[in-house]
Order: structure tokens, then C-alpha cells, then sequence
């Protein structure tokens, strides 16, 4: 007897035997006969066994028939609906929504399941909708946001969800279209989020111009206070949107509304942030002028003041301070660094100091006036926390500042960007100004390992700046050694003064690690540079060790990209296959590499397809883990290429 012509109840316990979707699918789709008496007990195993990955599926695809099978299927959990409906919403697929949310012709899809009159319903479906229309306005699927919202507007469902509303995120990432068609729908003007923001706000502080000029003429208030006075204009200038600030100024918006001291700490931001341009429209706006001849020198604001004004580089703000007896300095116990986060701030150039300030933002104009007026700033000692002029100009190469620093006195020793060592370590991005340093007396007998300056500079490629330590007669300071296999990091050119330096040719091991280094970098400029002057003396195979002893791999293996660039890898594969890389035994370590395990599943497919397209072959003798561990890989996502070379092995 033909299996096609078995009774439906034989059939259907033959399917109950079967063990995995991927067998329940291949009878499944044997014949019409099948398809159609498999199709619900098909999606019911997907249900109960793979967690309705089904629904998932045709959420990410927006297969409306597939979603139709699972809603169908059995009872789904509150997580399966959510993740479907996220992924339906962020994809835009609104035909599969529409479905979900309005189709009652299917008594048992999943919104006839949810009685009208039930509170709790309600608020499972608005949890729902809550996600789904986050995500679309934030993506800018404007039909899925008009799907949903008419869903929860026939049903009467509270607006905006406890997580902030479509309007706020919809304007914070620029979609007009969602914005107008939520207000046409009556979405209010005004509605505040979590933290007390209207969309107005949302949409300044992320410089939406377009969404800040509709909503203005819409009648939002420019100068709805949020809470501790925060307006639209200060969420603006906060963020250094010059153009929306202008805007918002020109549309009435005003700054009565913040005191004193929350002008002081917003210029403070935005000076520190390098937001220059802003800052310099709002000076007028919020009467500086004011601001700076009101109160006593000695209070709180002045200080920070004179901070802003020097990274600004507003001369004329400065000398008015000075004037009035603000001390260049700010002591520690006037705490006005705790409203603001000093980790960011020490990483944008903040000081303790207006000198420090002004060098690091390089404010030639008035690091001249501050030490023509305080000649000993330039020589005060910093502590533990604070920074020096010195050290910011040394780190953005302001070599004429740093050459006016040393003339009037700087300590060349001092500490350098980050606490990372002596300043000097800092320069070697500029020759110039390590030359100025060494000259001034700069010591560098005492760094080692990898503050040792040489090593530095080979590290970061600056060939320069070895040739000014030559010049300068500095010492190694380390053991004598060849660093070819560090200057790799400091690419070609490196990797060549460095050879041209010594008379000593390298060891075989130094060269093996470049060209490890290389093949692991995927640069494929450092393999031509090594084939083009001889120096792979083994190129069909790398001695490595990762702790298990050494071993030889092959180079087709070892090709990585640590930033997760595949059209990196491919360029490198098929460079080495150019320069006559044989194309047998590959892939017997990439499982066993310590490193794969840090890589995502899906690159290291991609991976192996490649070499699978390129007529590479496996050669996983005695190596049973890594051919288990390619196989899980490829099945999981769905490499038949693999798999079947696997097989053929």
C-alpha cells in the first residue's frame, strides 16, 4: 500500500512518532494530500516544542499566513505575543499587524480571545500595542503606528503608555509623518514623558528642526517648564543644536525662566562639551553681561564663569573676571564640579584651572593674558585629580602653546593625558612638540615595558617620532631585542625603518608573528608587504600556541577581522589564494581557536562558506569536537554547503 493513500488517522500518529520539526515538515510537504492534514499539527508541535518560533518568524518576515497557522495553533504565552508583535512593528510589516489586531472573521485568532469587557485584557493588549508602537515610531514605520493606534483608540485604551508616549519618541528621532498623523488623530499637544518632557522638548533636544518648527506652529509652548526649570531652549543648547536654538529664539522662547546658577552650569556643559558654536548664540540671549558683573567674585558662579569664558576663548569675559578678583583657580571646597559628571568632563579638557582650560581648547589669546597676569599658575604642582595646561596641549598638538608653556616655566616631567605617564608619552603624535619636550629636559631613562617611549612610538606607527629620539640621542631602555614583531601595529612603513635600523636580520619567530598579526587583523597591505620583500619564510603554515603547545596552522585558518568585516576576510582569503595558498587541510582549528569563541556564530558561518566557496576542503582527522561544533553551526543556521562537505568528509 502507497503512504499517500494511508488513512488520516495513520498519517497522523506516524507524525506523532517523529521526532523533530525539520521530519514533521518533509512529510508534511510529501504531497497536497499531506500538506493540508499536517498544516495544525505541524504549527501545534511548533507551539509546544520550539517555543512558536513559527509566530517569531512570520513576525520578522511578515508572512501573514504563517502568522495566521500559529495564532491558530494553541494557547501562546504573553511573551509570544509581545516578541512577535515587536519584531512585526521595528520590521514594518503592517499587513501582519492589521491581521493580528482587527481579523474577527477567525474565532479562534488572538484578539477575539480578549473580551471587551475585561480590564485585564485590555491592559494585556495595551502592553502590547505599548511596544509595538514605540518601536515603529522610533523606527518611523508610519503605517504600524497608524495600525495600532487606531486598534487602541476603537477600544478605548489609555494614551500614552506609562513608558513615555509614540508623540515623544516619534519627535525625538525626527519623524514628521508620525507626529502629525498622531496629533490629527488628537494625540495631545503638551503630554509629558517619565522625566517631565513634552515632545517639544524631546524634538529640541535631538535638534529636529523640521518636527520643532511644526509643533511650534501647532501652538506647543516654547517655554514649558519641565522639572528644575528645564525648557526646550536649555534641552537644545544642552545638545549643541546651534540651529535649533536660533530657531526656538526666534519663535519667542526665552530664558526667564532658568536662575543664575542653571545658566552658569548649562554654559559650563556646552563649553566642556566643545559646543562653541551654541554657546556663543545664547551669550546674548541669557545677558551675560549681567551675569558677570553682578555678585560677589567670591561666590559659587564666577569661578566656573571664568572656566567657560577661557575655553570659549571670549577674551574681553575674561579680563573683566580677572578684574574683579576671580582667582584663576577654583579651590576644591567650592564643590561646583558635583552637578556635573567629572568623567566626561575630565575626558572634554576640564582643568582646575582657566590656564588648563583654555590650552587644552587652544586659546592662544588667553593662555598669554592668564600668565601675563598669574606667572605662577604655569608652575603650580597638580594633584591627583586636576590637570595641566601642559598636558592638554601636548595631547591636541598645540605646539605654539606648549612652546610658550615651556618658555614661561612648565614642568616637562609632569603627569600626561589620563594618568597614562610623564606628558612626553603624550607627543609622540607630534615630533615637533617631543622635541620641544626632550629640549626642555624631558626624562625618558626611567619608562619601561609599555611606557617606554620607543615602544610607543613603534606601537603607533609614528616613524617621525623615532626619528627625533634618534636625533635627540635618547636611550633604547630595554633589553637588547628586535622589535620588528611589535612594529607590525605601527603597519608598513614601521615594520620597514625598523628593518632598515638594525643589522642584525630578525629572528624566524619575530617574522611569524607579523605575519600572524596580519592574517589576524586581516590587513592585507601588511601579507603584500611581507611576500613582496621575502620575509614569510613558511607561508603555507604558521607555528602558534594558544597554551596546548605549539602547533601548525594554516593561514586560510587564522584570517580574522576584529571589527567583524567579512568583506575584510574575503579580500585576505583571496589574496593568499593568489599568491598560491593551497586550499587543502583548512579549517581543522577554527573551532579549537580560543579566539572563534569570541566572534558571533553567524560571522564564523559566513566564514566557513567562504572557504567552502573558494574550493577549500576540511581536514578534521582526530579532531571530532571541531567537526561537531561546525556541524551544530551550520545546521543552526542553515548551511547546507557546510554540511554537506562535513558529510562528504
Amino acid at each position: 500500500m502507497s503512504l499517500s493513500t494511508l488513512p488520516a488517522e495513520i498519517i497522523l500518529s506516524i507524525a506523532t512518532y517523529l521526532d523533530d520539526e525539520w521530519s514533521i515538515n518533509a512529510l508534511h510537504q510529501a504531497n497536497k494530500r499531506f500538506y493540508c492534514l499536517l498544516q495544525d499539527f505541524l504549527y501545534q508541535h511548533n507551539v509546544v516544542h520550539s517555543n512558536a518560533t513559527a509566530l517569531e518568524w512570520s513576525a520578522r518576515n511578515g508572512c501573514v499566513e504563517a502568522g495566521r497557522n500559529a495564532l491558530k495553533a494553541g494557547e501562546l504565552s504573553d511573551q509570544h505575543y509581545s516578541s512577535a508583535f515587536a519584531y512585526a512593528a521595528l520590521a514594518g510589516h503592517a499587513p501582519l499587524l492589521r491581521f493580528e489586531l482587527f481579523d474577527d472573521d477567525d474565532d479562534d485568532a488572538w484578539e477575539s480571545d480578549m473580551d471587551a469587557d475585561d480590564d485585564e485584557d485590555d491592559l494585556q493588549g495595551l502592553m502590547l500595542c505599548d511596544a509595538a508602537v514605540l518601536l515603529a515610531a522610533f523606527k518611523g514605520n508610519s503605517d504600524v503606528v497608524d495600525i495600532i493606534l487606531e486598534y487602541g483608540d476603537s477600544r478605548g485604551l489609555p494614551f500614552p503608555n506609562k513608558q513615555g508616549s509614540p508623540l515623544h519618541v516619534a519627535a525625538r528621532q525626527g519623524h514628521l509623518d508620525i507626529v502629525r498623523s498622531i496629533l490629527e488623530r488628537g494625540g495631545p499637544l503638551e503630554i509629558l514623558d517619565a522625566s517631565g518632557m513634552t515632545p517639544l522638548s524631546r524634538a529640541a533636544s535631538a535638534g529636529r528642526n523640521e518636527v520643532v518648527q511644526f509643533l511650534i506652529e501647532q501652538g506647543a509652548a516654547t517655554n514649558y517648564p519641565e522639572k528644575v526649570t528645564r525648557t526646550p531652549l536649555f534641552r537644545a543648547a544642552y545638545g549643541g543644536h546651534t540651529e535649533t536654538v536660533e530657531l526656538l529664539l526666534s519663535q519667542g522662547a526665552e530664558t526667564s525662566a532658568w536662575d543664575d546658577w542653571s545658566t552658569v552650569l548649562l554654559l559650563v556643559e556646552m563649553a566642556f562639551m566643545k559646543h562653541f558654536a551654541t554657546a556663543e548664540t545664547l551669550k546674548t540671549a541669557v545677558n551675560l553681561q549681567r551675569i558677570l558683573a553682578a555678585g560677589d567674585p567670591n561666590d559659587i558662579e564666577p569661578g566656573p564663569l571664568l572656566m567657560v569664558a577661557a575655553a570659549c576663548g571670549w577674551k574681553d569675559y575674561v579680563q573683566l573676571l580677572l578684574g574683579r578678583g576671580v582667582p584663576p583657580e577654583i579651590p576644591d571646597s567650592f564643590g561646583w564640579w558635583t552637578p556635573v559628571n567629572w568623567r566626561k568632563l575630565s575626558e572634554n579638557r576640564v582643568g582646575s584651572s582657566a590656564l588648563a582650560v583654555a590650552a587644552g581648547n587652544g586659546r592662544l589669546d588667553i593662555v598669554k593674558l592668564l600668565i601675563a597676569e598669574y606667572p605662577e599658575i604655569v608652575r603650580s604642582s597638580p594633584d591627583d585629580t586636576s590637570v595641566t595646561g601642559l598636558m592638554w596641549a601636548v595631547t591636541d598638538g598645540y605646539a605654539d602653546i606648549v612652546k610658550l608653556l615651556l618658555d614661561a616655566g612648565a614642568d616637562p616631567n609632569t603627569k600626561g593625558c589620563l594618568y597614562e605617564g610623564p606628558v612626553v608619552l603624550s607627543s609622540v603624535k607630534w615630533p615637533e612638540i617631543m622635541g620641544m619636550l626632550l629640549d626642555a629636559g624631558a626624562a625618558t631613562s626611567h619608562l619601561s615595558g609599555n611606557r617606554n617611549i620607543y615602544m610607543k612610538s613603534i606601537c603607533g606607527g609614528h616613524v617621525d617620532a623615532l626619528k627625533v629620539l634618534e636625533e635627540k640621542n635618547v636611550p633604547w631602555g630595554w633589553q637588547p631585542g628586535y622589535p620588528v614583531s611589535s612594529a607590525s601595529r605601527g603597519g608598513c612603513a614601521m615594520v620597514e625603518y625598523i628593518l632598515s635600523r638594525f643589522v642584525v636580520p630578525p629572528e624566524e619567530s619575530d617574522l611569524e608573528r607579523v605575519y600572524l598579526c596580519a592574517l589576524r587583523s586581516a590587513d592585507v597591505e601588511m601579507v603584500d608587504y611581507l611576500y613582496r620583500r621575502g620575509l614569510i619564510l613558511n607561508p603555507h603554515a604558521i607555528a602558534t600556541d594558544w597554551g596546548t603547545g605549539k602547533r601548525l596552522r594554516h593561514p586560510l585558518d587564522l584570517i580574522r577581522s576584529p571589527d567583524g568585516d567579512m568583506h575584510k576576510v574575503a579580500a585576505m582569503m583571496d589574496t593568499l589564494i593568489a599568491k598560491g595558498m593551497p586550499l587543502e587541510s583548512v579549517a581543522s582549528s577554527l573551532c579549537s581557536d580560543p579566539e572563534v569563541y569570541r566572534l558571533r556564530s553567524a560571522e564564523m558561518v559566513q566564514q566557513l562558506n567562504m572557504l567552502v566557496d573558494r574550493g577549500v576542503t576540511f581536514n578534521l582527522h582526530d579532531e571530532s569536537d571541531a567537526w561537531t561544533d561546525i556541524m551544530k553551526l551550520a545546521i543552526v543556521w542553515r548551511s547546507p554547503k557546510i554540511v554537506h562537505l562535513l558529510c562528504q568528509g
